[in-house]
């Protein structure tokens, strides 16, 4: 299904916003036949988060984090990329909020203590911040808080059968005008501090991900194209020095955030209000763990780069499942006499000596396409003696757990054997290690 398709179904759902059943409508449409979310499916769905990031419920958003590991950064009831968003333009409360007498606060925040339903704490314009479920009644005994009830937070699954319904949310909204109102302005204004860190910093951190993304190479080999490597790699470096900028700068924001932090922490009203106020700093801090890069990630990306982007079979160096993912041409590099055998082990010790405490771990992969590698050293060990139309007549098979197979007529397979040797060590170096162990050349009788 094409982006807009799926954009026009998002768009229909947003009234309450995404929840989880939007959401498992989501991922059914954007699978596969199978029903399982390919690559372009995780692809359109990534899309739908970044753009209606703000439009997810708490419930949904989870719900897709869940199914695909995806994470919504900014959440209309759930926190944006620091835990904080804001779902209102105004201080008024919502018509259809219950608002609770003391006697029933008591007993409702006694009630969820069992349930968990989600609880927030309701910031001066109109943000809600998540926090851990706990018993605040003697805040709201004080006069500090009152509390509220929104009977419609998100719908939810109730059973096997598709039946839904309604979770509820318990809300504290602060009394401002009372003696804890200098440390509610002072945590509002933290929190809009701490939206703003995050999304700077993952707007940094996205550009150079997009800059150093492995897919800028796509296309840019067999050999022919070797010329726009410069180029792609050139682009790649580009844009490291903002990302260094970027780099000192948050973690300059983030330092100042952390006093601004310990000054509410020491101060009289914070210490009245007991441990909400470390419940509500530690949700509204700086989330710098975007679907991306995060700080400590992006510098030993870039140390990976100093060490090792100039060589001339890497292609690129972008984030992976491990940490760090180097692409290379195996081919290119074997034809100049390299060998991938121990290439990502080395690099991972420099990296190391470079960069002591280091938690990324490189992976190295090839960047030529599937059969690439079969088919060059075809042409260069076996077609030679058989010829490559006797080649392409008979072929090769790799089936299931069975061995690469080069399969000829008996008196050519006789000639390819004396090249079997040489041609499992072009595997081997190629980074095949298993099919070049198990290669065998048989004949068709």
């Amino acid at each position: 299904m094409r982006i807009g398709e799926v954009k026009n179904f998002v768009e229909s759902r947003l009234a309450r916003g995404l929840s989880e059943k939007d959401v498992r409508d989501l991922t059914k449409l954007v699978a596969n036949d199978d029903g399982a979310v390919g690559a372009r499916g995780a692809d359109q769905l990534k899309k739908i988060a970044k753009e209606y990031g703000d439009r997810f419920t708490t419930a949904g958003a989870r719900t897709l984090e869940d199914l695909t590991g995806i994470h919504v950064k900014k959440r209309s009831d759930a926190g944006s990329s620091s835990g904080v968003v804001g779902i209102q333009t105004h201080d008024s409360i919502p018509s259809d909020w219950h608002r609770y007498t003391v006697s029933g606060a008591v007993a409702a925040f006694k009630k969820n203590e069992e349930a968990e339903n989600t609880l927030y704490y309701r910031a001066s314009g109109g943000d809600l911040i998540p926090l851990e479920v706990k018993n605040y009644s003697d805040l709201v005994k004080s006069g500090a808080i009152t509390l509220y009830k929104n009977p419609k937070e998100d719908q939810v699954e109730t059973d096997d059968d598709g039946g839904w319904e309604w979770s509820t949310s318990l809300i504290m909204v602060p009394n401002t005008k009372g003696e804890f109102a200098a440390v509610t302005q002072q945590l509002d204004k933290l929190a809009k501090s701490g939206i703003k860190i995050s999304k700077d910093w993952d707007d940094a951190q996205e550009k150079f991900h997009s800059a150093i993304h492995a897919s800028n190479f796509n296309g840019l080999i067999p050999d022919t194209q070797r010329p726009n490597w410069g180029k792609a790699k050139a682009e790649a470096k580009q844009a490291r020095p903002a990302f260094e900028a970027a780099i000192e700068k948050t973690e300059a924001a983030v330092a100042k955030w952390n006093e601004g932090a310990e000054a509410i922490r020491k101060s009289e009203g914070s210490k009245k209000l007991g441990g909400l106020v470390d419940n509500l700093l530690e949700s509204g801090k700086p989330n710098l763990d975007p679907v991306g890069i995060d700080l400590g990630h992006g510098k030993e990306i870039l140390k990976a780069q100093d060490l090792f982007f100039d060589r001339k079979e890497l292609l690129s160096i972008d984030p992976g499942f491990s940490g760090i993912r180097v692409q290379v041409d195996a081919l290119a590099h074997i034809e100049d006499g390299g060998t991938l055998v121990g290439y990502a082990d080395e690099m991972n010790k420099q990296l190391a000596a470079a960069m002591p405490g280091v938690k990324s771990i490189i992976e190295v992969e090839d960047a030529n396409r599937e059969g690439a590698v079969i088919e060059a050293m075809l042409d260069k060990f076996v077609a030679p003696l058989v010829g490559k139309t006797h080649i392409d007549d008979y072929g090769y098979a790799i089936g299931g757990d069975s061995p690469l197979s080069i399969q000829l007529s008996p008196e050519l397979a006789k000639k390819a054997k004396t090249v079997l040797a040489e041609m499992k060590d072009f595997l081997i170096r190629a980074g095949r290690e298993e099919e070049g162990k198990k290669l065998k050349v048989t004949s068709n009788d």
